[in-house]
């Protein structure tokens, strides 16, 4: 990756936090381009992420991640991040909450190594290897992108924990109103720069 590319990364995530107030700290903007520097190699071999541009980087995948964790339950202190994949959400998580243990669940060997590599020596992100149904880790809430909505909410009323989804703002709107008349508390946070995409928090009870 050229020097350009990095600077442009960085000027980006910081023009969007000082727009938007995300509270991201030097050392979360070295997490994510940490992060981002190892994604574009592996990218190039085994397409992790579709559109992989600066631009789509900064508002899409990092931003969307850091807005969730601007948004997360600060009383929260460990996440199961299922189906990880490229690490989003939970890099964004990892990198503006030092506080807390994000848990990087995937069950795909290459992604895997991904996963490993690209969080290595960030302490408060661990990568566990195998499907996310197996994991038996005591945590707060799962955090997931672009999943089925049905498949993470039964795996949070299993654990008894809450969801913390990125999804597009027409499927939370669906789910809500059938949430609201099985009488499951919900929240939808619009995205600010992209509201047709929210973080919708599903609490079980």
């Amino acid at each position: 990756m050229s020097d350009s590319e990095e600077i442009a990364f960085s000027t980006g995530l910081r023009e969007l936090n000082e727009r938007y107030g995300l509270g991201i700290r030097e050392t979360a903007m070295e997490i994510c381009l940490q992060h981002f520097r190892v994604l574009r190699r592996w990218n190039r071999v085994i397409n992790l992420i579709g559109d992989l541009s600066v631009e789509s980087a900064v508002y899409r995948h990092y931003g969307e991640s850091l807005f969730l964790a601007s948004v997360l339950n600060p009383s929260f202190r460990r996440i199961a991040d299922y189906g990880s994949g490229a690490g989003f959400p939970g890099i964004g998580i990892g990198a503006l909450r030092p506080d807390v243990q994000v848990d990087l669940l995937e069950v795909r060997q290459k992604r895997i190594a991904f996963l490993r590599e690209a969080t290595r020596g960030v302490e408060n992100l661990h990568v566990i290897g195998g499907p996310a149904e197996d994991y038996q880790g005591v945590f707060d809430a799962v955090t997931a992108r672009a999943v089925d909505i049905g498949q993470i909410l039964a795996f949070a009323v299993r654990h008894r924990v809450a969801g913390c989804l990125l999804v597009g703002a027409a499927d939370a709107a669906r789910w809500r109103d059938r949430l609201i008349r099985q009488g499951t508390p919900s929240e939808v946070f619009p995205v600010p720069w992209k509201p047709q995409s929210v973080v919708f928090v599903i609490t079980p009870v």
